[in-house]
């Protein structure tokens, strides 16, 4: 799923972080160290011309959104299904999503490598997002780990 917002838009909703999200969702079989299924979502977006991006863990929930989060308080949100070709990213209350720099040191971002959603941020809460061709989110994944800041 992704979305390119115009700059209409983007000069509509000044505070918006992302002029590009993209959500990329892996499906992955029971084997190995895995004795359940599990799933995974690929986060990339464009902030001022560069990429940020990062990874969470998926769960299903019953109403068919996906649950995604990174370990251990790192960062929270949900992917729910509004009709057959698009769902709401949206940051889970009382929590924040960090996108990275590719390269980026997580555990001590320099200025300008980390960009934080947050749920308190109304203008980047949440994000509508369409059908997208996969090949092209891949190459978008790609192209944001091709890109090498530096730590």
């Amino acid at each position: 799923m992704a979305r390119e917002y115009d700059q209409v838009h983007m000069r509509e909703h000044k505070g918006q972080l992302l002029r590009t999200l993209a959500v990329i969702i892996e499906h992955y079989p029971a084997g190995g160290d895995y004795p359940e299924t599990y799933q995974t979502a690929k986060v990339i977006g464009e902030h001022n011309g560069k990429l940020f991006g990062n990874e969470a863990g998926c769960t299903n929930q019953p109403d068919g959104s996906l649950n995604c989060q990174i370990d251990c308080d790192g960062g929270a949100f949900t992917v729910k299904p509004q009709d057959s070709n698009a769902a709401l990213f949206q940051i889970k209350k009382d929590y924040y999503f960090p996108l990275f720099i590719h390269g980026t040191n997580y555990e001590d971002p320099k200025p300008g490598q980390e960009l934080q959603l947050d749920y308190s941020d109304s203008e980047n809460r949440t994000y509508k997002l369409y059908d997208a061709d996969v090949k092209s989110c891949e190459q978008e994944w790609q192209r944001y780990e091709a890109e090498d800041h530096g730590c």
